[in-house]
């Protein structure tokens, strides 16, 4: 696992590409691996925006 920045919440992102698919299994594992901030969508693996991946990206900036 990654060494966090001190101070910094934990945050990653999580994506199911169906209504169908569930995210439980990744937000099992985000939270056993100390994650406290989840993003998560329902988004098709082809869209080329990604708002809750970027958000991620944003907060743990």
């Amino acid at each position: 696992m990654p060494q966090l920045r001190q101070g910094v919440e934990p945050a990653d992102s999580g994506r199911a590409s169906t209504t169908r698919q569930s995210l439980d299994a990744q937000l099992d594992s985000l939270a056993e691996a100390g994650v406290t901030r989840v993003f998560s969508e329902k988004i098709s693996t082809r869209a080329t925006k990604r708002p809750e991946l970027e958000a991620t990206a944003t907060a743990s900036a």
